[in-house]
């Protein structure tokens, strides 16, 4: 039996591998896999992959207190074969131990008795497992229960005090509201029909996606008839004026589809520049809006932002600024971009939304608008980010700014500030 596993406990391996040793997404990962034996096979090794991810830290907690390891293949060994002999039961326990020694022996690294047992002790006991010298109530005990870094949880604590850590802790270990912004760019039949059956209507052109399976597996949204938007975003909306024959541009750094808003909002009126950091982020979207027949006047380019100076020709009446971040929401809905980030980056991801704050203020015309959008909830990229902008721009002044927490109503996790020259 354990033959039998051993080919597909392998291609998990390569898989989980590429996603950790490349800092890859797991969708992307998959496409490099050559040997699944058919389509059953393939959806299973992503849930393998999936399950895993969403138990990174547990795992590699574990293996470090009870195999004495950090070795990446060894934390992958260990948390396959935990979840092929209990989370998921693709093996019997005896089966997926002697995966387990099978692997460290091609190190040959034989494994204690008490090792074993406590991996056996893992295996029955699932989640009810307590690892030992991980203390009850201490950042690497929540580390381990919700799956989230160690650095994160720190920096909520230190930022908003400890009442807040607690509920942002549980919000963010659950799946959030999924929400849709209707394409009116895009006619497609049954449209209709589908919100009706799928969809729960915030606003003539907002629904709530009302399953919890996740929203990028629908039609709709695969073809950009829908487009996926938190809520927190579309409510930017209701503060910036109605325009026309104006001119917009929009800077960004990331992917991210909540640049669609203002093109939907400000599009078949005025003049719309789009600007992007990377082109093949957002190809597929944007190649869809360049169709588009509706638009009074859309062209976009690939700029650094210290180079948008080649494209801006004249002052803007607006300019939206998605800037790489933290991206703490992504946390919730990518098990691989939680384990992946890099908290090193951290500090140069802050200056280059500095940089391009005070980059794109140049091109904004007197009484125009700049708005500023990130979905984290740091800091230091948020409230204090735009205090310091302010500080040094006495012509710009705040008109208004939110801060989203997905423990409150909207389920979020997003700032936005919108700032205004005043001369």
């Amino acid at each position: 039996m354990t033959n039998k596993s051993l080919p597909f406990y392998n291609v998990c391996f390569e898989l989980i591998k590429d996603v950790l040793t490349n800092k890859n997404s797991l969708s992307f990962s998959v496409k490099k896999i050559k040997n699944f034996k058919n389509t059953h096979d393939k959806a299973n090794c992503i849930a393998v992959g999936g399950l895993f991810l969403r138990n990174y830290y547990f795992i590699s907690v574990f293996s470090k207190n009870v195999f004495k390891t950090v070795r990446v293949e060894d934390i992958i060994a260990i948390g396959i074969c935990y979840i092929f002999g209990s989370l998921k039961k693709y093996t019997e326990k005896e089966e997926a131990i002697d995966l387990l020694k099978n692997h460290f022996s091609k190190s040959k690294v034989e494994l204690t008795e008490e090792q074993l047992q406590e991996f056996s002790k893992l295996l029955e006991e699932k989640k009810k497992y307590h690892i030992p010298n991980v203390k009850v109530g201490t950042f690497q005990y929540f580390s381990c229960q919700y799956n989230m870094p160690i650095w994160l949880i720190k920096m909520i604590h230190s930022q908003y005090g400890r009442e807040y850590l607690l509920p942002f802790i549980k919000a963010s270990s659950k799946m959030p509201n999924q929400y849709v912004l209707v394409n009116k760019f895009s006619s497609e039949e049954k449209l209709i029909d589908e919100l009706n059956k799928n969809y729960e209507s915030i606003t003539s052109d907002f629904y709530r996606f009302k399953l919890n399976t996740s929203i990028k597996k629908e039609a709709f949204v695969h073809n950009f008839t829908l487009i996926p938007i938190q809520q927190a975003a579309y409510s930017i909306l209701k503060f910036l004026p109605s325009m026309s024959e104006g001119k917009v541009t929009i800077y960004i750094g990331d992917r991210n589809f909540d640049f669609f808003l203002p093109i939907s909002r400000y599009g078949e009126n005025n003049d719309i520049l789009l600007l992007e950091k990377d082109k093949k982020e957002n190809f597929e979207l944007v190649s869809k809006i360049k169709k588009y027949n509706q638009l009074k006047s859309f062209s976009s380019f690939e700029s650094s932002i210290t180079g948008v100076n080649a494209y801006i020709s004249e002052k803007q009446d607006m300019i939206f600024y998605y800037p790489r971040s933290s991206a703490i929401e992504l946390y919730r809905r990518n098990a691989e971009y939680a384990v992946n980030f890099d908290v090193n980056n951290l500090d140069e991801i802050i200056f280059n939304q500095k940089e391009g704050l005070e980059s794109l203020a140049n091109f904004v015309k007197n009484e125009g608008y700049l708005v500023y959008v990130v979905d984290t909830l740091d800091l230091k990229e948020t409230i204090v980010m735009i205090q310091k902008f302010l500080n040094s721009y006495s012509d710009f002044k705040l008109v208004h700014e939110e801060i989203f927490f997905p423990q409150d109503q909207l389920n979020s996790i997003y700032y936005y500030a919108i700032l205004r020259k005043t001369r």
